[in-house]
């Protein structure tokens, strides 16, 4: 088939298919628009029939009311005139426009009917509108009347002067009459049949006879339907016609279906358009297929003329081409060759060329088959698959001249068939270039070998060097701290911390060294073990804060919550790289601060993606010198050598260790502002050993960690109590205090019964009256209670842990505590909300105050504790001995008096295997000591007791005034000077008033402080 007919018969199939397709989908949206138009019509109509009756009954409403009220008509009545009354009806009916009038007398008996004047005298008193009426009540309705089959009845009673009851009027419209029908059908365009039940009683419609069909019934299955109420829609044949119909029930009084309203439309002029519309469509149709013919055979020869054109200019192409190519059919035969192809062989033109082709082939090819074999085998190769590439060994046709080449077989298509092309390229000039390029190669590699091997010793030299220095250089070290601990001169002690710093400053250095050597020689390997990244970041922090607090430099850390998981990497060199990168952030930091921020990217089950970024704002870098910093003993410039000291190998270890790691470390910086350093690393993800994993914030030591939450506190001794609260207030928790393990357990049984929330932690002192913190620890588990237990003790050696985490405690606080012990405790059970530099003079002035809060505290509580304690041994209770001196113990080492702390610690080893027996030594011990530091204490003691004790309402409206006026100190608001007069009603707050009034706003915050602390304690 030529591509002339192709074109032809393709687009004549085109054309049909898309025609009919239009026509097809035209035809559908008509007929569903033709469709929806119909049934709106019909819709509209029901409307307009359902509006005219509503309009009929409104109209005989007010007709009705309005001649009841009439006074002619009620004279009448009154007088008992019957041609009066027989006047004013007719007068009235036509004047209201209504259909019909009665004159009912108040029995019910008919005086007279308008549109039956001759039938009159019978009752009609059971009509549902003119029983209503004789009743007094005025209704309208559609019914069935005497005389009336159907109509749209309104009846209202009508009175004399002395609101007598003397008749009814009862009046309306007919339904059961052709001008009801006929008049509807002009609104509407649609014909009407009103039905009395299921009988035509008015009608539109005429009979195959040509009459009103009038007395005929409605189709059983629509009667069934409207005569329940609901209404009928859907297609009818009336008399030969098909009409699409809607039938709606008449309602009666009480709801009772009076009879049915039949709209209907004659289809057959809608169903003749959809034929024309359908003939149109085919005629466009045919227009559009001619019109395609003639297009397709205009398009056909143009296609072909184009062929002829492009074949033309494929063989220029071919002939122009600096590469030899032949055409072949499937069956081997040479078809075409170009010009290149007889040049490259020395032919005269392209018929010797067809004619000894095959002359160019030697017998064998270089890797041992018959070139007459394996020729044909690519041929059919490239047919299948459409391309083929191998090389092939010709040689000169008369001189047997090899020449190496390499053959591109692709298939195509010529006419109406496929065809191969085969491009011939001559390697003879790429070979003799490989050789020359292996060549080089060659003296290349055994050049490069040569150098690797030096460099390899070199870096094993270095290595090895490295790893023989720093043994001695680690016991210079250590054998210049041993000699700092004698007891040697001043100037001694000197020299020997500078041969320490100095040593430990050389030993840094050769660490570098060895770490790169390592690096460069390929010694250095990356673990792959589980690890806490919390405690990573803490062992580093611990390690730069000293430098950091030493130049002003805060230092903050911040580790993304990671629950239930544990890293899989290399912790020793995580490690390295951040104790590398923080000490060089703080070197180049003269104030401000360095953050290092840990956060999670991206994770799974088995995977997690954690970006690591080391800020600071210090001196930075240009973009030249970030350049620089990688390279080997490098810094940013020479200045910074001289400045800072280093070997300038740090971020170069730093760098190779991360990439090392599979992450990139990045720097961003600018001159005076300060620097980022970042990298990301995916660590593997195992399950975390601990049942109860802690929620990590890593603080600096000059942060205060702000919380929210509520701890449950298990203590019996007061002091403790109030120490510990205070503490926890003073980073926003709240307390609710148990004196004893048994309390605890009360409250929370309490809570878990009331269905309220548990506390968020509950720090649990071990010796206690009543129930001791094990116990209670037990029970509290037993309730499967998930609270987070912490023990309150002084007790924390390994044998004591281990008691605790089996009485299921999952952590532990040592008494006497530090406000940062605090804080790293919580800091597992908490997440951090914000957290508050600390002013160290403002810190010291509150630990001062707090210390000299809880001496006074134990001068209170201890009057009696040694007799308690000496009791209880004398009557054998060796438990309350035991626990008294515990708490002893406890209290002296919050208030900083070791020795008593000391005694009281070796009899309450005495006692606890709550058999052991007290020597007097010691009890003579402990009450020296007691009593020494009670007579130390004593001063304070009295200071607290001759102060005036602040009563409960003063203490509150004290506490109000401090609440509203610490916001304005602290933001350093001029309007507290308006509080004054408020502020001197506090007693002792004199010193407070004085700085408000001199605007001193740091020490007013301080005196404040001191003031709360003793309202607090009342």
């Amino acid at each position: 088939m030529n591509i002339q007919r192709k074109i032809f018969i393709s687009m004549i199939a085109l054309t049909v298919a898309c025609g009919v397709a239009v026509l097809a989908s035209s035809m559908l949206i008509f007929s569903g628009e033709l469709n929806n138009a119909k049934h709106d019509k019909i819709e509209a109509a029901v409307t307009v029939l359902e509006n005219e009756i509503r309009e009929m009954q409104i109209r005989a409403q007010v007709a009705a009311f309005g001649m009841a009220s009439n006074p002619d008509l009620i004279e009448a009545l009154i007088n008992d005139d019957l041609d009066a009354i027989i006047y004013l009806a007719n007068t009235l009916k036509t004047m209201t426009q209504i259909d019909f009038c009665n004159i009912v007398n108040n029995e019910g008996y008919v005086i007279t009917r308008t549109h039956a004047p001759d039938i009159y005298g019978d009752n009609i008193s059971n009509q549902p509108h003119v029983e209503l009426a004789l009743e007094g009540y005025s209704e309208t309705v559609i019914t069935q009347g005497a005389v009336i089959l159907l109509g749209v009845y309104a009846g209202a009673p009508i009175y004399d002067t002395e609101n007598n009851l003397i008749g009814v009027i009862s009046l309306g419209f007919r339904l059961d009459v052709q001008d009801f029908a006929y008049r509807l059908k002009e609104l509407t365009g649609c014909e009407i049949s009103a039905f009395l039940s299921n009988q035509r009683i008015s009608t539109t419609l005429f009979d195959e006879e040509g009459t009103y069909a009038l007395g005929g019934y409605a189709p059983e299955d629509v009667s069934r339907i409207v005569l329940t109420g609901e209404v009928y829609t859907g297609n009818v044949a009336v008399f030969g016609n098909n009409l699409l119909a809607q039938v709606v029930p008449l309602y009666g009084i009480d709801e009772q279906v009076m009879g049915m309203i039949f709209v209907g439309y004659d289809t057959a002029e809608d169903d003749s358009k959809i034929l024309l519309f359908f003939a149109i469509g085919v005629f466009i149709t045919l227009i559009v297929l001619s019109l395609c013919v003639v297009i397709a055979v205009f398009l056909s020869k143009m296609v072909e003329r184009e062929i002829a054109a492009a074949n033309e200019r494929l063989m220029l192409m071919l002939d122009t081409s600096p590469v030899c190519a032949n055409i072949w059919d499937e069956d081997f035969n040479l078809i075409d060759c170009n010009k290149s192809g007889v040049k490259l062989y020395g032919f005269k033109n392209k018929q010797e060329y067809k004619e000894r082709f095959f002359d160019c082939w030697p017998d064998i090819q270089p890797d041992g088959s018959d070139s007459y074999e394996k020729a044909p085998e690519m041929l059919k190769q490239a047919f299948e698959e459409g391309q083929k590439v191998f090389e092939w060994m010709h040689k000169m046709p008369d001189d047997d001249t090899y020449i190496p080449t390499e053959i591109t077989l692709v298939r195509a298509k010529h006419g109406n068939r496929d065809v191969v092309i085969g491009y011939t390229r001559d390697l003879r000039e790429q070979k003799e270039y490989i050789a020359e390029i292996e060549e080089a190669r060659e003296a290349m590699r055994f050049a490069r070998d040569v150098a690797e091997n030096a460099s390899r010793s070199k870096s094993i030299f270095l290595a090895n060097m490295s790893h023989e220095i720093r043994t001695p250089m680690n016991s210079i070290v250590g054998f210049s701290e041993l000699a700092l601990d004698e007891s040697i001169s001043e100037k001694a002690k000197q020299y020997l911390k500078n041969i320490s710093d100095n040593a430990q400053w050389l030993l840094n250095i050769i660490n570098d060294i060895l770490d790169s050597a390592k690096i460069e020689s390929g010694k250095i390997f990356i673990e792959n073990i589980a690890f806490d990244l919390h405690d990573v970041v803490e062992q580093c922090q611990l390690a730069i804060l000293s430098r950091a607090e030493e130049k002003g430099v805060t230092l903050y850390c911040y580790v993304e919550p990671f629950e239930g998981k544990q890293l899989l990497g290399d912790p020793v060199r995580l490690r390295q790289i951040f104790t590398n990168l923080l000490s060089n952030a703080v070197k180049f930091t003269n104030e401000g601060i360095v953050k290092l921020l840990i956060s999670v990217v991206e994770s799974d089950d088995d995977f997690a993606t954690i970006k690591f970024e080391i800020k600071d704002n210090g001196i930075g870098m240009s973009t030249e010198q970030i350049a620089r910093i990688f390279e080997p003993f490098m810094q940013a410039d020479d200045t910074v050598t001289r400045r800072f000291g280093g070997t300038g190998l740090g971020l170069t270890i730093t760098k190779s260790i991360i990439e090392l790691m599979g992450g990139v470390l990045s720097v961003e910086s600018t001159p005076g502002v300060g620097s980022s350093f970042k990298f990301e690393l995916t660590f593997g993800l195992i399950e975390a050993d601990t049942e109860n994993p802690a929620q990590k914030n890593m603080l600096t030591g000059i942060e205060k960690p702000n919380f929210i939450g509520e701890i449950l506190i298990c203590e019996d001794n007061a002091m403790n109590q109030q120490v510990i609260c205070e503490h926890l207030e003073r980073v926003g928790l709240k307390t609710v205090i148990a004196n004893d393990g048994k309390k605890g357990v009360d409250i929370i049984t309490e809570r878990m019964q009331k269905g309220e929330k548990q506390f968020d932690l509950i720090f649990m002192d071990i010796h206690m009256p009543v129930m001791d913190g094990l116990e209670a620890a037990a029970k509290i588990k037993e309730l499967a209670v998930e609270t987070p237990i912490v023990a309150l003790t002084a007790n924390i050696m390994t044998h004591d842990l281990k008691l605790y985490e089996r009485s299921g405690m999952a952590d532990y606080l040592g008494k006497p505590f530090t406000s940062q012990e605090l804080w790293q405790c919580l800091v597992k059970y908490f997440e951090v909300i914000s957290v508050t530099a600390i002013d160290k003079n403002q810190q010291a002035a509150i630990e001062e105050l707090l210390l000299k809060q809880a001496r006074i505290n134990f001068a209170k509580s201890n009057q009696e504790t040694f007799a308690q304690i000496k009791q209880a041994a004398d009557s054998g209770d060796t438990k309350t001995a035991h626990r008294l001196t515990h708490t002893l113990k406890s209290n002296a080492g919050q208030i900083r008096k070791n020795s008593l702390q000391k005694i009281a610690g070796e009899i309450e080893n005495a006692l606890s295997d709550n058999q052991g027996a007290i020597s007097e030594q010691q009890l003579s011990t402990l009450e020296a000591e007691l009593k020494s530091t009670l007579a130390e204490l004593a001063p304070l003691f009295e200071e607290f007791n001759s102060k005036t004790v602040i009563e409960t309402a003063d203490k509150e409206k004290i506490q109000e005034i401090i609440e509203k006026l610490e916001p304005l100190l602290i933001s350093k608001n001029p309007d507290c000077e308006d509080m004054l007069d408020e502020v001197r009603m506090i007693p002792g707050s004199e010193k407070l008033a004085e700085y408000i009034d001199s605007f001193s706003f740091k020490q007013a915050q301080e005196e404040l402080l001191k003031l709360k602390a003793v309202v607090n304690n009342f």
